[in-house]
């Protein structure tokens, strides 16, 4: 279950967007949260990866 069947190439960003992931909005996208301090993924979420995530779902989370 879950969102990890979805992240394969070529599947994710329409698997994800915007049913887990909403633009500009972090806070509001189950990605995001599931992966920050406190979410079920947090420990599996290097710090790095959590702030480019942050970054791209801030930037618009544009297919690119």
């Amino acid at each position: 279950g879950g969102i990890a069947p979805y992240l394969r190439e070529g599947k994710s960003y329409t698997a994800l967007v915007p049913d887990y992931v909403v633009a500009k909005e972090p806070e509001n996208s189950l990605l995001y949260t599931k992966c920050a301090p406190g979410g079920s993924m947090a420990t599996y979420t290097p710090a790095a990866d959590l702030a480019l995530m942050k970054r791209w779902i801030n930037a618009g989370a544009k297919n690119d």
